[in-house]
């Protein structure tokens, strides 16, 4: 009997409509430009929460094909990040045209049409940009194997989480850096003006908002970040419009907890040059092979290449979720459950179709997506049950009641004790307070926020380049990734003792 396969597993919050469209039918076009492609995914999903699960053979190997054909062809990952970045760029004047629409006005057909071409050029995106999910399980295998060979000659193995975390910095600046630096520098006009500091520490944020319009210069700074970060807590899910309310209000937030603009702004500057001396400095202590230097270079440039096609996405889902709203309207499908059809279920022969709501009904209490070379099979209600134990069969339990401690990853090096906060979904992020450490199978940048205020981060799943890896070291927060089981060992409230640098949670007694 042959074993089952094995599954690369992560979490996220995601509807159809919002998270399948640049991955279908895609196996064709990525083999084409890569050479190689990961034939097979399976995406289970109660409501929002969709677990993804990749086989680990075949993600290795296409892996292992793209980090050597980028390593071993000069030029190649140059050209498909400018690749990526022209499609990004015409992704992102099919979304400014579209704000500048009237929804209401345009005919069905019309409408259909800007969700196809926004669908179309969001997939685009994804071609050259496919390298980044194999090749960054492909260099977390074969990095920690070279890596840990070295350390374990100069008896440093212990040491491994550190020095892997200070070899990798991500080879440029992440949005939520370069929006926090925007936000701070509005921070610093406004602690420059004990009038405007006044009117922020003492009124709400509507007051704040309708008293700025006689401030120009702040307001206009306002008015200018709003527009380029309005989408940066946008999910898979759900598409919040960051308003200048919400920014005064994180704004508001900085000041009563003593923010200095000016100090923050030199130490995240301090902080990019320490990381280049560090990172030296570790390089120069094991002597490392030029080959192993390359993909350590390499695991920076994938994060970076991540994080860039991030904001491209994040901008999309909002514009995306807007014509989906429309289209339930016209048709006469609730927003919450035409989220639930496919992109390319939204035409009008489909959306006449009696049986349609239906069948999205049943997607709403449960879906299943698979993904084959070059298509998507969508399965609902307990059709979507009896597939996913046909493909997966039944699932270990990994943890019991009694455990007080857990282990997993170093992603960010640091000590904290604080009491556990449970994130499970975007809507418990508000009960993340500072000091507490947050707990979450995985991060995404809508928890930004949250993960700013916590002494340390711990997620169930992750690896070298996710988010909760690159953000905690961007913030200089201890983080501790790919416990697997620390959402459901833990609860809130509990005392925990988080030592990154071993990658080791501890329960504390009171």
């Amino acid at each position: 009997m042959a074993d089952k396969p094995k599954y690369y597993e992560y979490f996220a919050e995601g509807v159809p409509a919002l998270v399948s469209p640049p991955l279908e039918p895609m196996g064709k076009r990525m083999k084409e430009y890569w050479g190689a492609c990961v034939s097979f995914q399976i995406a289970p999903a109660h409501r929002t929460q969709m677990r993804y699960y990749i086989r680990r053979d075949e993600t290795l190997k296409t892996g292992e094909h793209v980090v050597k054909r980028i390593l071993n062809e000069k030029g190649l990952y140059e050209k498909s990040f400018s690749d990526f970045i022209t499609e990004l760029d015409k992704l992102k004047r099919v979304i400014h045209s579209i704000q500048q629409l009237n929804l209401s006005v345009l005919s069905d057909h019309e409408l259909l049409r800007w969700e196809k071409q926004l669908n179309d050029a969001y997939t685009d995106c994804y071609v050259p940009s496919y390298c980044i999910e194999p090749a960054y399980f492909y260099l977390e295998h074969e990095v920690r194997d070279q890596l840990m060979r070295i350390l374990k000659e100069k008896g440093k193995e212990k040491s491994y989480s550190q020095y892997f975390v200070e070899m990798t910095p991500i080879a440029g600046e992440p949005f939520h850096i370069v929006e926090e630096k925007s936000l701070l520098e509005i921070l610093k006009r406004i602690q420059s003006d004990a009038r405007v500091k006044s009117l922020f520490e003492k009124h709400s944020e509507k007051q704040v908002v309708h008293a700025l319009n006689a401030i120009p210069s702040i307001w206009t700074a306002l008015q200018k970040h709003v527009r380029t970060y309005y989408w940066i807590n946008n999910s898979y899910a759900k598409t919040p419009y960051l308003d200048e309310a919400f920014f005064v209000s994180q704004l508001k937030e900085k000041l009563s907890v003593g923010v200095d603009a000016e100090r923050q702004l030199m130490k995240l500057m301090q902080n990019d040059r320490q990381r280049v001396i560090v990172r030296e400095k570790a390089l120069n202590e094991l002597t490392i092979s030029k080959s192993l230097q390359a993909l350590l270079d390499l695991v920076g440039k994938i994060a970076f290449y991540q994080d860039v096609r991030k904001t491209g996405m994040l901008m999309a889902v909002y514009e995306s979720n807007r014509l989906v709203q429309e289209i339930a309207k016209r048709f006469g499908y609730a927003h919450s459950m035409l989220l639930f059809a496919l992109p390319r279920e939204l035409t009008e022969r489909q959306l006449h179709q009696p049986r349609f709501k239906t069948v999205l009904e049943q997607r709403m209490k449960r879906y299943l997506l698979v993904y084959g070379f070059n298509d998507w099979t969508i399965y609902g209600g307990n059709e979507a049950v009896r597939k996913e134990k046909e493909l997966l069969g039944e699932r270990r339990q990994e943890w019991d009641a009694t455990m007080t401690n857990v282990m997993g990853t170093c992603a960010s090096v640091g000590y904290a004790v604080g009491r556990a906060k449970i994130v499970l979904s975007s809507d418990e992020l508000k009960k993340v307070k500072t000091g507490d450490v947050m707990v979450a199978r995985s991060t995404r940048p809508e928890m930004v926020p949250a993960m700013k205020r916590a002494a340390a981060i711990v997620t169930d799943e992750g690896g070298i380049t996710s988010h909760a890896a690159i953000v905690s070291r961007e913030l200089g927060v201890p983080c501790v990734i790919a416990t697997k089981v620390a959402t459901r060992v833990f609860k809130d409230g509990d005392l925990l003792e988080v030592k990154a640098n071993h990658g080791v949670i501890n329960k504390l007694e009171g």
